[in-house]
């Protein structure tokens, strides 16, 4: 066990493994539960405009996606409601999710590390604004949705950033989320040299 890490944060198993994807990072497995964990963190410069680049080259796409996440986020909620969702993306990046819920008529507000992606959702019409560390402005019970594409994986204490989370989410509100799967067949079959999948900003990964 390596003193720079601490018990599995899941089961609290003590024999964590190096997990080390070569001259990109280092995660540590738990074998008891399969939790990938403790990457380091970097630094927010690693979210500037180039992060976001291919995001914008396909954010029609994008949109469509969203707008599939979002119908069937709008089948769990509650159809007695008279005023429309109100909605937060965290990650939001270039608004794909906010203009989604644009053209469905929610309102929708989103927040993001990157000043650059936030710079770009103001550009499109959106509301958006930038956020510093786990602590998220807004008051409890503040949304009927909270959604998040791919961003559990990044946080410091993921522990602390669901408890984050679901403050803000109103009672009978919903949390929707996505982020990789370690379980699937290629990342198994081809483990650490699997880089595309190993990002470095990653500090967890997850199995399902």
């Amino acid at each position: 066990m390596n003193n720079n890490v601490g018990p599995c944060q899941l089961c609290n198993r003590d024999d964590l493994e190096k997990f080390e994807i070569a001259n990109s990072s280092v995660l540590w497995l738990c074998h008891e539960c399969e939790l990938y964990q403790y990457g380091k963190i970097v630094d927010e410069d690693a979210y500037a405009a180039e992060y976001h680049s291919g995001y914008e080259r396909h954010r029609k796409q994008k949109i469509r996606t969203a707008s599939i996440r979002l119908n069937r986020a709008a089948a769990l909620m509650d159809q007695s409601a008279t005023q429309p969702p109100r909605l937060l993306d965290v990650g939001c990046s270039v608004g794909a999710t906010l203009e989604a819920a644009k053209q469905f008529g929610w309102e929708g507000l989103g927040v993001d590390v990157s000043q650059d992606a936030v710079d770009f959702c103001i550009e499109e019409g959106l509301n958006a604004q930038k956020v510093d560390g786990l602590k998220l402005p807004f008051a409890d019970n503040s949304f009927d949705i909270v959604c998040n594409w791919h961003v559990v994986e990044h946080v410091e204490d993921v522990r602390e950033t669901l408890a984050e989370w679901n403050r803000v989410i109103k009672p009978g509100g919903l949390l929707v989320m996505e982020t990789p799967d370690a379980a699937s067949p290629k990342v198994r079959k081809l483990g650490p040299s699997y880089r595309k999948f190993w990002a470095p900003e990653h500090t967890y990964t997850f199995t399902f």
